[in-house]
C-alpha cells in the first residue's frame, strides 16, 4: 500500500491571485465595465482543433480579440484569461446592483409623490363638493328669495 502521508495537501485552483501578489492597482468604474461588456457580441461556436478528426466542443462568449480590443487586459489577445473575464464580470455585477439599488430608490420616490399627488387630490375632490353644495344652497336660497318677476 502506497504511504501519501508525505505528499503535500492539493492546493484549490485559485483564478484571482491573493492581494499579495498585485502591483500597479487600479480602481475601475464598475459602469463602464458594464457598458464595455455590452458592445461585446457574445456567440455560440465550436473550437477548430488543428489536425482534429473530432468536432470541438461547444463554447459560448465573446471573441478574444475583442475582449482585448475593449479591455485591454491580458498577455495575448487571442485568449482571454479566466481572472480577466471574472473581474469584468464581478465589475458589472456591481454595475447591475448600483443601477437597480438606484433605481429601487427612485421608484420608491415616485411611490411616495404618487401616495402625496392621490391625498391631495382627494382634498381637492372634497374640496369641490364642497364648494357645489354651497353653490346649489346659494342658488336655491337665490331663487326662494326673488318674487315673481316683473313683465
Amino acid at each position: 500500500m502506497t504511504d501519501y502521508s508525505d505528499e503535500p495537501e492539493p492546493q484549490p485552483f485559485g483564478i484571482l491571485p491573493s492581494r499579495r501578489r498585485h502591483e500597479d492597482v487600479e480602481g475601475v468604474d464598475p459602469g463602464k465595465v458594464l457598458d464595455r461588456l455590452r458592445l461585446l457580441e457574445v456567440q455560440a461556436w465550436r473550437e477548430r482543433t488543428e489536425g482534429a478528426t473530432h468536432e470541438g466542443s461547444q463554447r459560448l462568449g465573446p471573441a478574444a480579440e475583442e475582449f482585448y480590443e475593449v479591455f485591454d487586459v491580458g498577455s495575448d489577445p487571442d485568449t482571454i484569461a479566466a481572472g480577466d473575464a471574472d473581474g469584468a464580470l464581478i465589475a458589472a455585477i456591481q454595475a447591475l446592483a448600483d443601477r437597480l439599488e438606484a433605481r429601487n430608490v427612485r421608484v420608491e420616490r415616485q411611490a411616495r409623490t404618487i401616495e402625496q399627488q392621490e391625498r391631495r387630490l382627494d382634498e381637492q375632490r372634497a374640496d369641490i363638493e364642497a364648494l357645489r353644495e354651497q353653490l346649489e344652497s346659494l342658488q336655491a336660497t337665490r331663487s326662494g328669495h326673488q318674487g315673481p318677476s316683473e313683465e
